[in-house]
């Protein structure tokens, strides 16, 4: 059932940056959800190393149209 229906799994990692604001967040938002699937901890300096990985499964609802 699953092979017919649109899944994987997707990994992502978060290595360094540069980032235009300091004392903020980097939130990673999966599909509709209210809240952030992954976010990093504050970030103190314009170039930052995250040096994050995460992984999230991704299945389609078989009433999803």
């Amino acid at each position: 059932m699953l092979i017919t229906l649109d899944s994987g799994l997707l990994i992502f990692k978060c290595i360094e940056g540069q980032i235009g604001k300091t004392d903020t967040h980097l939130d990673v938002l999966m599909d509709d959800m209210m809240y952030p699937a992954y976010s990093t901890a504050k970030i103190k300096n314009h170039n930052q190393k995250f040096e994050d990985s995460e992984a999230f499964s991704i299945s389609q609802s078989q009433n999803r149209t």
